[in-house]
């Protein structure tokens, strides 16, 4: 085998290729609000990367991928929960239908209950 006949893939790409929830949500577009957001709500623009890259309220400096983590609770179910890394801040994503709620992780929140609290609520970009 040659080098050029080797493809070198990351983990992202590697990810996209065999996981269903990161193939659905490459490319998403979101309007988001931060906190639990509301009708008059100052709206940002979020976008899921298909690199694995996630730009948020302007900010590059994220990441995305898929998270199968039971202890994250109902923010976070199972095969509908995405990592999101905001400028070094671990959290979670729950991607349901044409919605994304962002919280932060059980892991890194100063409580259980803090992580329940959304810190962005998203919907699909038109």
């Amino acid at each position: 085998m040659t080098n050029s006949s080797i493809s070198l893939a990351n983990g992202f790409e590697q990810e996209a290729r065999k996981n269903p929830l990161i193939k659905r949500m490459r490319g998403k577009r979101y309007s988001c609000a931060a906190g639990a957001g509301g009708a008059d709500a100052q709206r940002v623009s979020a976008e899921l990367q298909p690199t694995g890259d996630m730009s948020l309220a302007g900010e590059p400096r994220a990441r995305w991928g898929a998270m199968n983590d039971p202890m994250q609770g109902p923010t976070c179910p199972v095969d509908a929960c995405l990592f999101v890394n905001l400028r070094g801040k671990e959290a979670v994503a729950h991607a349901d239908g044409s919605r994304l709620t962002v919280y932060e992780s059980v892991y890194t929140a100063r409580s259980r209950e803090a992580a329940r609290h959304p810190l962005w609520s998203c919907e699909a970009a038109e």
